[in-house]
């Protein structure tokens, strides 16, 4: 755990996350560390999306990721236009039941 606070960088955080991280990025990159009786806890966030590390009395760790928002991944689907047509793009990830298959496979 104290490798992965210590190692661990913004850029790092963002790539695992699906994101390049730029110049002209607003947004918050946040590193939490909390230490509690059961064992020690860090989470890594960005935006909407977390990554949370726990340490069960050193003996197990237990990874977590939490999506609030899938708009900001992207993938292949099928994209309706306003004229009717209908075409394959990369596209944000819709939150619906269609988009499911394609988050648990990507």
């Amino acid at each position: 755990m104290h490798t992965a606070i210590h190692s661990v960088k913004p850029e790092n955080i963002a790539t695992f996350l699906g994101q390049k991280l730029h110049g002209n990025y607003e947004g918050e990159i946040c590193i939490r560390f909390n230490k509690r009786i059961l064992g020690t806890r860090i989470k890594h966030q960005m935006g909407a999306v977390s990554i949370k590390m726990y340490d069960k009395s050193g003996n197990v760790l237990r990874i977590e990721t939490m999506v609030n928002d899938v708009s900001q991944f992207k993938h292949s689907r099928e994209v309706q236009q306003r004229d009717g047509t209908v075409t394959q793009k990369v596209a944000p990830m819709k939150k619906n039941i269609y988009s499911l298959f394609r988050s648990v496979t990507s």
